[in-house]
This record gives C-alpha cells, structure tokens and sequence, in this order.
C-alpha cells in the first residue's frame, strides 16, 4: 500500500509536489478532491502507471516546458521501503493497485 506522496517531479501540473512542506499521506481509502485542471487525472495516471509497471502513462505527461525526466517517490506501508520512478522506469510495480 501506498503510504505517502514523498516526492513528484516533471510530471503534468505536478511539477515540483513534495520535500519538506508538502507531503501527502495516504490511507487504505483517500478522497482526493480539487477543482478541474489541477493533478487529479495526472495523480491517476502515476497509479496507472505504477500498477501496470507502464513508464509510457508518466512520460506521456510530462510537465510541458521542463529539461528534466519525471521523477516520483511513493513510500509503500511503514517498513520505509520505496517505489521510485526515474530514468524512465520504476523500480519495482505493484500490480495490487
């Protein structure tokens, strides 16, 4: 399970989501909500993407205008381990999404 939202980078309207001020901690059942234009369907696409091990779902939303790869942090229950996404894949896929 997806426990917290540590870092996104470059991907769609999240271009620069985490460090010290926002983290975003997740429950088995979390209500995302916002008005239109602001990540949410992006956000979906990191589950897409994550659970299918499809790179393809994150770099087809890369943030317009940016130099740099995407880059995602997710850190998975409590034991500290981490999904990651960069250099163009994850690092491991979590098909139970």
């Amino acid at each position: 399970m997806i426990t917290k939202v540590t870092k996104i980078l470059n991907v769609g309207r999240l271009s620069d989501v985490g460090g010290t001020s926002d983290i975003y901690n997740l429950a088995k059942n979390t209500f995302i909500y916002s008005s239109n234009a602001h990540g949410k369907s992006t956000f979906v696409s990191i589950l897409r993407s994550i659970g299918s091990g499809n790179p393809d779902l994150i770099l087809g939303r890369k943030t317009l205008g940016s130099v740099n790869d995407p880059k995602i942090i997710l850190k998975l229950d409590n034991n500290g381990d981490k999904a990651i996404f960069e250099n163009k894949k994850w690092n491991k896929e979590l098909p139970y999404i």
